[in-house]
């Protein structure tokens, strides 16, 4: 939250904490490039109604989770340059929360001492490299207010753990072996970044009556060990509530994630079945998912996504976790010969659900001259913003 005040030439900037101070300089500074001078007079406060907000990248592709972290696989990964300008554009949208997935990430980012053969097969210095690049990120991360957050699945283990011990990608039920291994790599991972989130899948492979066991028993004790300084989300994806409770009962600071309706946007009213998972803890983050219905088009509808928002608050949601609109293939878009960005061709998408997240309240009279203000901005002709918001609205 911050406060920001300007009359004459002072600019007062107060802020809850130096996120605050952040978001109100960021604010300042929109509002002069934005009329081209310093206001005369204003004074605001503002605060985000959700704590949570942020979109993810997948660490993944062709519909396939397992992959090794490696410059062939994933280059833009090590790409510092394009990080800053993804950061910059997350911290003046107020994200902050960067999710990361991948079926089982940690072997590939921190040296294991033991279970060496889930390593085995990486080349020489690659997991150092992997591990400084990380801590690098989430440094950048910090000085933005952005957290970043681990996804993965359950039961996966890396690539080189599957093929020294002849076990497929996705498995149903622990062994001992599953049990161990899982409990050290988190463990591990946690230990060397304690400010990382961790975003858990119970279910995709694991058999469900083994879901709140495994989180209880083997994961959450691994994440305790670690000394975790970051929130734990619980994915309802596998999951039923009768086993989402149990891990509620037993961890009851636990965030829980659920899609807002469908792996498509299919209403501005969530699946009412949200506010049930939002009791189980209180804690409660709507995934805004593949949007599968959508996902070639530029789709970004100001006040339909913000009557998206308004639904999502109203089955008790806390945070967004938002899908970018291609996200098997980061970070380019759906057109395979546009060379743009996917926050350069989306970026009204990422801009709408920012706003609204952080506060989805607002007048939808006031939003639309808002709206046409920010595209006359972008494209420089008020009768073309106009169009272009109602073909969007339409």
């Amino acid at each position: 939250a911050y406060a920001l005040e300007i009359e004459g030439l002072e600019i007062l900037i107060t802020g809850v904490d130096e996120a605050g101070v952040m978001y109100g300089c960021l604010d300042a500074a929109a509002r002069i490039v934005s009329e081209g001078e310093l206001p005369r007079y204003l004074g605001i406060v503002e605060s985000p109604t959700m704590s949570l907000r942020g979109p993810c990248i997948l660490l993944m592709k062709l519909g396939t989770y397992n992959f090794t972290m490696s410059p062939e696989e994933f280059p833009f990964f090590y790409d510092r340059e394009l990080w800053i300008h993804w950061l910059d554009f997350l911290a003046e949208q107020r994200f902050n929360t960067l999710t990361l997935w991948n079926g089982h990430p940690f072997a590939y980012f921190v040296p294991f001492e033991q279970y060496s053969e889930a390593q085995d097969g990486m080349e020489p210095g690659l997991v150092e490299r992997n591990r400084q690049m990380l801590h690098w990120l989430v440094e950048e991360g910090r000085q933005r207010n952005i957290q970043f957050i681990f996804e993965f699945y359950n039961i996966h283990t890396s690539v080189y753990f599957q093929e020294a011990h002849d076990l497929p990608d996705e498995i149903s039920e622990p062994t001992d072996l599953l049990r161990d291994y899982t409990s050290y790599a988190v463990e591990r991972f946690v230990s060397e970044f304690p400010e990382v989130g961790l975003h858990i899948t119970p279910g995709e492979a694991l058999d469900i009556n083994w879901t709140d066991r495994w989180v209880n028993d083997v994961l959450y004790p691994a994440i305790e060990r670690g000394g975790i300084q970051a929130p734990v989300l619980v994915r309802s994806w596998g999951l039923d509530l009768p086993h989402a409770r149990k891990i509620a009962e037993v961890h009851p600071e636990t965030w829980f994630e659920r899609t807002f309706n469908v792996e498509m946007i299919a209403d501005t009213r969530a699946d009412p079945e949200n506010r049930e998972w939002a009791d189980l803890s209180g804690r409660h983050v709507v995934n805004i998912h593949m949007a599968a219905n959508l996902e070639p088009f530029r789709w970004s509808p100001p006040e339909y996504i913000r009557r998206c928002v308004l639904g999502a608050l109203e089955t008790g949601a806390g945070g967004l976790h938002l899908y970018p609109r291609k996200a098997w293939r980061w970070p380019d878009g759906s057109e395979p010969g546009d060379p743009r960005l996917q926050w350069d061709r989306d970026r009204m998408w990422f801009e709408a659900w920012a706003r609204y997240a952080w506060r989805a309240d607002r007048d939808p009279v006031v939003e639309k001259a808002w709206w046409l203000d920010r595209l006359e901005q972008e494209y420089g002709d008020r009768s073309a913003a106009e169009l272009l918001l109602e073909s969007k609205e339409t």
